[in-house]
């Protein structure tokens, strides 16, 4: 999480609530683990993808250039990730860099070297496929 950009209504969060590092840990672990939450609770999380979706349609449709974060090729890194961009009618007009302090990049960058070592194994176990015999069923 960025907690050096955070802001509530434009004022920085730690002049709006003052958090120690340890709460901004628990606050960070329990947003990342919410989705897990509401799919032992409800089964699914459609109704907030929905959501997210609808609003993401309405930015295009409307050429709103809303900024919202949402998943998309970073030239720089090889591969998507979410970062905030403008939406509108032709889609991501831009993307917008957040400020990190040293600590959040070193967190981006850890996370930037587990996603591009996913992807390399994906893609070495899909250069596989033609190597593997199929199954007939005979």
């Amino acid at each position: 999480m960025a907690w050096s950009s955070a802001s509530i209504g434009g004022v920085h969060i730690q002049t709006v609530a003052p958090l120690t590092h340890d709460r901004r840990q628990i606050i960070a672990a329990a947003v990342k683990n919410k989705a897990h939450e509401i799919i032992r609770a409800k089964g699914a999380t459609s109704f907030g993808i929905a959501a997210v979706v609808s609003i993401i349609c309405e930015s295009i449709l409307f050429d709103q250039r809303q900024i919202r974060p949402v998943s998309c090729w970073q030239d720089s890194w090889g591969f998507c990730l979410s970062m905030p961009a403008v939406i509108g009618r032709r889609g991501i007009l831009s993307t917008i860099a957040v400020p990190l302090d040293g600590e959040e990049r070193d967190a981006l960058e850890l996370s930037k070297q587990s996603l591009k070592e996913v992807i390399e194994s994906v893609s070495s176990v899909e250069s596989m496929e033609g190597s593997i015999p199929s199954y007939s069923g005979d």
